[in-house]
């Protein structure tokens, strides 16, 4: 497979030296002093499936601390497959495209107190099963037309963070930045043989506080404001709220909830509740439920027609395996999403907002030496 070749590069040995300037001994210090301190490695797949839309996600995470210095390298794959079906013009098509991703991030403790980061990523291809829908309806409806170039998304992004703990264990304050820039899908239109498009390339400044703080030995809270500008539009304001409570030895209940608000009139609410037990020594099985609603996307520079709004609700249970050094946990869940009626500008769109119900799958590992 395409993505396992992948991932077996990133993590093949870097070999130095050959047998005839008999340097190979001294590879194994440099190897030694190159994979020192603690290390962790983390792989997961994660699948969303319904009867029209397949999307896979493979990844790979190794984090090295050394000192007072932490590096994590990812890298990561995603397999989006499509069965499209126009409501009006086009033809039925099976399409499937790959996107990679891959992100660096240094992290350096300054003082008992204080801790900085800075995380770059990137990626090329779809974000996500919407944009490949629309890209495979332009392609097909204005795409014989001169002029016309299919969607190449791409992006990146940048995040500088601070930590602040003012009570050490106890309370935790974290600032970030981030910037990014995305080659999104464009909406196309024609007059006559002359072809328009809209914006595709978009700027991205985000900006976040979040609190932590332990109320007592089983009660822990954490708070998120989040601002975020997004070119041509107005800034929109996302506030969420943690908290994990043990109710006894092995029952732990967590909860969250949030919402969000950008003008004119876009809103979101969501939350949810998750309940772990401790079956066993290194066995821990949790049940989770999530709500999302909000009231429909903003028509703005990347498409000419926005989604009307929705409410989805995801139900899972997921089996934890762990010891000292390592862990495994299994996950499975139902997840539904329940439009709001179309209107006259999305009527095109009406196959890619209907109502679908997903299977959630999810396998993680996570070792550390």
């Amino acid at each position: 497979m395409k993505a396992a070749l992948f991932f077996t590069a990133l993590a093949a040995p870097v070999m130095a030296g050959t047998p005839e300037t008999a340097t190979a001994p001294e590879g194994e210090p440099f190897l030694s002093a190159l994979f020192s301190g603690t290390q962790r490695v983390d792989a997961e797949v994660e699948g969303l499936t319904s009867d029209d839309i397949k999307i896979w996600r493979e990844s790979t995470t190794y984090e090295q601390q050394r000192g007072d210095s932490t590096f994590t390298a990812a890298a990561a794959h995603r397999s989006l497959e499509i069965d499209y079906r126009p409501t009006i013009v086009t033809s039925p098509a099976h399409r499937r495209e790959d996107t990679w991703e891959g992100s660096l991030e240094i992290a350096r403790r300054l003082s008992s107190a204080w801790e900085v980061s800075f995380n770059g990523r990137a990626y090329d291809g779809f974000a996500d099963y919407r944009s490949l829908w629309i890209a495979e309806y332009y392609d097909q409806f204005l795409g014989f037309l001169p002029g016309y170039e299919k969607a190449d998304p791409h992006g990146l992004s940048a995040t500088l963070e601070a930590t602040w703990d003012y009570l050490p264990r106890t309370g935790q304050l974290t600032a970030a930045f981030t910037f990014g820039r995305d080659t999104i899908v464009p909406a196309w239109s024609a007059l006559g043989l002359d072809l328009e498009r809209t914006r595709d390339v978009l700027d991205t400044f985000s900006g976040s506080l979040i609190w932590e703080a332990a109320l007592s030995p089983r009660v822990k809270m954490q708070h998120t404001l989040r601002a975020t500008q997004i070119t041509a539009r107005e800034t929109r304001v996302q506030f969420q709220s943690e908290a994990a409570w043990a109710l006894t030895d092995r029952l732990t209940l967590r909860a969250h909830a949030g919402g969000a608000r950008e003008q004119p009139d876009f809103d979101a609410w969501y939350g949810g509740l998750a309940l772990d037990c401790r079956l066993a020594p290194q066995w821990h099985a949790q049940l989770t439920a999530r709500l999302y609603e909000d009231s429909g996307e903003i028509s703005s520079s990347n498409f000419n027609t926005a989604a009307p709004g929705v409410a989805t609700r995801e139900l899972a249970v997921s089996l934890l395996w762990s010891n000292v050094t390592t862990s495994v946990r299994l996950s499975a869940g139902l997840l539904d999403t329940r439009y709001e009626a179309l209107d006259d500008n999305n009527l095109f769109f009406g196959n890619l907002y209907r109502d679908r119900d997903f299977i959630t799958t999810r396998i993680a590992f996570t070792h550390y030496f």
